[in-house]
């Protein structure tokens, strides 16, 4: 192709170039034979299976209901990690390439 998506003189389209001259209802007519050629979607009205299989398990055991509730330290441990990551690319700026290599497998 030449500047701007051009096809060059003397030049057959292939396969894969689109043809410019087909006209707007050809297009559509080929959109309509992809859309009528893929399967339809399925709509379950079904339970969520997940839903469904965490009520069991809370039947079945429910000691680990304890385990379900949100952890207050994550902002804290996030942050921490953002922040020494934020310091450790300060401390090898200039480093060689497997310095960064070695720090980029065993830190992250």
């Amino acid at each position: 192709m030449g500047k701007g998506g051009c096809k060059p003189e003397g030049r057959r389209a292939s396969s894969t170039e689109v043809d410019v001259t087909k006209s707007s209802d050809g297009i559509e007519k080929e959109r309509e034979a992809k859309i009528n050629a893929q399967p339809k979607f399925y709509w379950a009205n079904d339970e969520e299976p997940h839903r469904r299989r965490k009520q069991v398990i809370l039947a079945d055991h429910p000691e680990i209901k304890k385990y379900m509730s949100i952890d207050p330290s994550t902002k804290y441990k996030v942050a921490f990690w953002v922040s020494f990551q934020l310091f450790s690319l300060h401390l090898l700026q200039g480093a060689p390439w497997y310095t960064w290599l070695f720090c980029c497998y065993t830190l992250s």
